[in-house]
């Protein structure tokens, strides 16, 4: 009976780690998820064919010492002590809005932003981007206009026509270079945070988190 019950743990044990190497579960904000990482986890499944790809989409952190996550990619101030964080990418702020959004409401400088709508206006991303002019006015805007808790939804808007948007430009290139989406003000960025592929210190060995993070 005590050999009977060790082969059973073993043949757990073996299809955990079967599980384990074939399949990789990877955890990022929605914006990151839904405008970037999606529409090329299908090159990367190309070259890994028998490994399986579970995306975990939330913009709350998650623990990775839980061992459910082999990779997380989040926009961070600081990476975190007791894992292998490797830079990605700065994530920079600007205000964009359609083609069609400024006909109707010409901006030629940035005051001209608290006569319109504006898209989640009480975003904080909002006044850390007027904090970089030297305008009184400016200081503790507020605004009137729709208000959503994705970055996601908030470009989607703009591209509609609802109202000028703070928007991360890297995650809507394509609707930038297919005119869907204009910089207002092409020289003036807000940098909020940078991106960071983090993974747990226990899996940063592992073939298929190597593969991915190549």
């Amino acid at each position: 009976r005590v050999s009977e019950a060790f082969a059973t743990m073993g043949e757990a044990f073996a299809a955990v780690a079967a599980e384990n190497e074939s399949v990789l579960v990877i955890t990022t904000s929605r914006s990151f998820a839904t405008n970037w990482l999606a529409g090329r986890l299908g090159a990367f499944n190309l070259t890994r064919p028998g490994l399986a790809v579970r995306l975990h989409v939330s913009d709350e952190l998650v623990d990775l010492a839980s061992g459910e996550y082999d990779v997380a990619i989040r926009g961070i101030i600081d990476p975190e002590p007791g894992h292998d964080s490797r830079f990605l990418l700065r994530q920079m702020v600007t205000p964009m809005a359609s083609p069609v959004f400024l006909e109707r409401h010409p901006i030629a400088c940035p005051a001209d932003l608290l006569a319109v709508p504006r898209l989640s206006p009480d975003d904080e991303w909002w006044q850390l981007w007027f904090d970089l002019f030297d305008d009184p006015a400016l200081c503790g805007a507020r605004g009137s206009g729709l208000r959503f808790d994705s970055q996601v939804l908030d470009g989607q808007a703009a591209i509609a026509g609802h109202g000028a948007a703070m928007i991360f430009p890297f995650m809507f290139r394509e609707a930038i270079a297919a005119g869907q989406l204009i910089q207002l003000f092409p020289r003036f960025a807000s940098e909020l945070r940078e991106f960071w592929v983090v993974v747990p210190e226990h899996k940063r060995r592992l073939a298929k988190v190597r593969a991915f993070r190549e």
